[in-house]
């Protein structure tokens, strides 16, 4: 048996889920090209306290390419039942719809949720 199969066979199937328990929503969407720093701005004063306000809430990023229409809300939840809670209220709703003026076409967003499977973190000055 090769080491790295030794390592994962060594840690308990329920000390793997405590460790990577979080889930993560991906919403791919197409801004107008004139909101460019709107968006930021919306998401980052409104769209993310709404979603601090929500028990198991971890993280959101909204990714995008300058120039190009391309945008992704990333957010982070503890785990599948926070982010079902989450799904459940009205607060999803009403973030999409604060952003309807900048879809383009009026397009929805697309959404995928995905169970973080493995994560990493970058090591820190001390570690080097």
């Amino acid at each position: 048996m090769a080491l790295q199969e030794k390592y994962i066979d060594s840690i308990s199937k329920s000390e793997r889920y405590e460790r990577i328990a979080m889930f993560v929503r991906m919403s791919h969407w197409n801004c107008k090209p004139e909101f460019w720093g709107r968006d930021q701005v919306l998401f980052e004063g409104q769209a993310v306290p709404i979603m601090q306000g929500h028990e198991g809430f971890v993280r959101a990023m909204l990714l995008g390419v300058p120039e190009k229409t391309d945008r992704i809300a990333f957010t982070v939840w503890t785990d599948q039942d926070a982010y079902a809670g989450f799904r459940a209220s009205p607060d999803l709703a009403r973030i999409t719809d604060m952003f309807a003026p900048m879809y383009v076409d009026g397009a929805l967003p697309r959404p995928s949720d995905f169970e973080v499977r493995a994560s990493g973190d970058g090591r820190s000055t001390a570690q080097q």
